[in-house]
């Protein structure tokens, strides 16, 4: 709710002060004067509104920010790098598309509303905490550690973990002794414990007295963004998925796609003659690396990638038993130094851009994995196949909160939020992880 609340806010009072400013430049500057009731100069300032957001969002405005020092310089030098941005456009294209004085004034105005607006969410935090107390089995919390050594969401804190056995009779008198103790606001019960009686009837009362009682399964959806595969079993997995139900949501999602597709295009023509000559220096070999990868519904196709690794030989064909490569970890030894500044930059995954404009392959999905690794990961980890219920993506909910990994663990933390995705799945929540992904390309934060 406050990070809501913080990014309306940003919108509102951005909107204001852009409408602001073309009013006084149209009234009191231009010659002659005119008006936002001009179709082209309203479109002129929501364009210019929606750039100083987005720029203001990528520089982690207004609730990404976690010091004062953070807010303020950033909150300066979003409008900067805006101007700076729309300045060279302007003097390229010969032409002043927006009023000289609205641009060069948003270095003034702008640095100013976004410190209304950041300020009071940074002083703020600590303030309003939700303060949890979990009962559930020991591999259950075994399972919460493992998620929690992450970080905990900025808002939330867990005042102690209980771990109870079904059969324990002494769980009523425990959960009461540990609501006396910690005085928390959250209850959160397994599901299996519910069955005890005299559980389940404190913890009605409780929840009668204001306390929010919440199952692991909407604990984890609320505050952590994914799905335990310790709540999963063959009934829970029966919810709708957008790319499966929702003929709508999957033409939209596809004309997202072509959109992305063309722009990765050609921001891959701007690029290779700046990689392959990169790569006469220091990535001597192929340009272009391809690999087999697992698709919607078990097809196999393959992935291009701009090479970063050193050459080796690859299987010819596409086979389901096909030799893999070892897991890619973020400080591979394999990548050349060059691999290393298309990796950082993101670079090396431009070519997917014909994956995605082929069908193969989403702007936002599951991250395809290799055929040997699905049929290694399918044997150890429960429900692995589901994920290859909708096409995989360029990026993904996965992707933004965990990054690489390079074990069978690493790919059972990430299926936690594969399964969140799936089961939320929607334009929205596209466009959301769209956004992310690249304010993530400036190492602002990891989402939660």
């Amino acid at each position: 709710m406050r990070r809501r609340v913080g990014q309306l806010g940003l919108i509102i009072a951005t909107a204001l002060a852009v409408t602001g400013l073309f009013v006084f430049h149209g009234t009191a500057i231009a010659d002659p004067s005119y008006s936002l009731s001009d179709p082209g100069r309203a479109a002129a300032a929501a364009a210019w509104s929606i750039g100083l957001l987005f720029v203001a969002y990528m520089a982690g405005l207004p609730d990404a920010v976690r010091t004062m020092r953070h807010a303020v310089g950033a909150s300066f030098a979003a409008p900067a790098a805006t101007v700076a941005v729309a300045s060279l456009v302007q003097l390229a294209a010969g032409d002043a598309l927006l009023p000289r004085f609205v641009v060069f004034a948003s270095v003034l105005v702008m640095p100013v509303v976004n410190l209304m607006v950041t300020l009071p969410l940074v002083a703020s935090r600590g303030r309003g905490v939700s303060t949890a107390l979990v009962l559930a089995s020991a591999d259950q919390l075994a399972d919460m550690a493992r998620v929690t050594e992450r970080g905990l969401p900025t808002m939330m804190r867990i005042a102690d973990t209980l771990p109870l056995d079904p059969d324990d009779p002494t769980m009523a008198d425990r959960l009461r002794a540990a609501v006396d103790e910690h005085e928390p606001n959250i209850l959160v019960v397994a599901d299996q414990l519910l069955d005890n009686h005299d559980l389940a009837h404190v913890a009605a009362d409780l929840h009668a007295h204001g306390m929010r009682v919440r199952t692991l399964l909407s604990f984890y959806e609320d505050w952590f963004r994914l799905v335990p595969l310790s709540e999963l079993a063959e009934v829970s997995l029966l919810f709708d998925i957008g790319e499966v139900h929702s003929p709508v949501y999957l033409r939209l999602k596809r004309l997202l796609d072509i959109a992305s597709g063309i722009t990765l295009g050609m921001a891959l023509v701007v690029a290779v003659p700046f990689v392959a000559l990169g790569n006469l220096v220091g990535n001597r070999g192929p340009l272009i690396y391809s690999q087999p990868r697992v698709g919607k519904q078990g097809e196999l196709f393959r992935i291009h990638k701009l090479r970063t690794m050193v050459p080796r030989p690859e299987p010819k064909t596409i086979d389901h038993g096909a030799s893999t490569t070892p897991w890619t970890t973020e400080r591979d030894p394999r990548v050349t130094p060059f691999g290393q500044v298309l990796r950082k930059l993101h670079i090396d995954e431009l070519p997917q851009a014909a994956n995605i404009l082929r069908g193969d392959l989403s702007l936002v999905g599951p991250r395809p994995e290799q055929p040997a690794y699905v049929a290694e990961l399918s044997d150890v980890i429960p429900f692995y196949d589901y994920r290859h219920l909708v096409k995989p993506g360029l990026t993904g909910w996965a992707q933004i909160n965990l990054g690489y990994t390079s074990d069978a663990e690493g790919a059972r933390e990430k299926l936690q939020y594969e399964f969140y995705y799936l089961r939320n799945q929607s334009l929205p929540f596209d466009l959301r992880i769209v956004i992310l992904t690249l304010r993530s390309l400036v190492a602002l934060r990891k989402a939660r």
